[in-house]
């Protein structure tokens, strides 16, 4: 299990986050059926304790996730039960361990691809991108507290390598909703010593990438996802597990 101690450090969800939670724990249980108009943001507003800025954007999450359309004059209105989206995360604070490593296991399938792509895809704008993007965590000390974005931009940059336009976009939006277990994660690596060994990885992945070699580079990019999963409890399974890269 995750240390309480460092879980508490994970950046806490946004008021218009919990708001919304809520909001749709009510429409998918029935509370407010499909076709019922939302109460006003003045009610919301007074119900909640929060001010209009933050029931707008409540709003404006359940509207993005297709529980809410919204007209010209008139107040929202649920349109449906479930998401119209095709991929929702639970919040990861709340995952069980076996839930945790699917979510790494896809992490690294996923992953995998775009490293793989983008070996055989990236031109010399991405090696510098990445280049830079290294040197700015070595110069950042990444795995201090809040030094997380360069770690995040070296996978963004990976997946913008593969020149999938929907890998990439997916990923990024993967990063977003994991952040916070990229923040745990970052409190690990320097709690165990391990910032060396992280930075070596980050490179020998730039390395194999620059190179052309798809199949090392993914490999590298799921171990090193692998690892990470480990430093939570969340063993995978030794698919993602070798050192074979030839």
């Amino acid at each position: 299990m995750i240390s309480k101690n460092i879980s508490n450090l994970i950046r806490a969800p946004k008021l218009s986050e919990q708001i919304a939670e809520l909001l749709v724990k009510e429409i998918t249980t029935g509370g407010l059926a499909v076709g019922e108009k939302l109460p006003s943001e003045a009610d919301l507003c007074v119900r909640f304790g929060v001010s209009r800025s933050i029931i707008r954007e409540a709003v404006g999450r359940l509207e993005y996730d297709g529980y809410l359309e919204a007209k010209r004059g008139s107040r929202a209105q649920v349109t449906r039960s479930k998401s119209r989206r095709a991929f929702r995360i639970a919040k990861t604070s709340n995952m069980d361990q076996a839930e945790l490593a699917q979510l790494y296991e896809f992490r690294a399938i996923i992953e995998g691809a775009a490293a793989s792509l983008a070996a055989s895809r990236g031109k010399k704008e991405i090696w510098n991108k990445l280049e830079k993007c290294i040197y700015q965590m070595e110069k950042e000390n990444l795995f201090s507290h809040g030094k997380e974005d360069s770690f995040i931009d070296f996978h963004q940059i990976v997946a913008e390598a593969s020149g999938n336009a929907f890998l990439s976009e997916f990923i990024v939006f993967l990063n977003d909703k994991i952040s916070g277990m990229m923040q745990l994660d970052s409190l690990q690596v320097k709690k165990k010593g391990l910032v060396e060994k992280v930075h070596k990885e980050h490179i020998s992945i730039y390395e194999a990438l620059k190179t052309g070699n798809k199949e090392k580079a993914k490999r590298l990019i799921q171990d090193h996802i692998t690892n990470a999963a480990e430093r939570q409890g969340a063993i995978l399974e030794s698919i993602f597990l070798s050192n074979d890269y030839e």
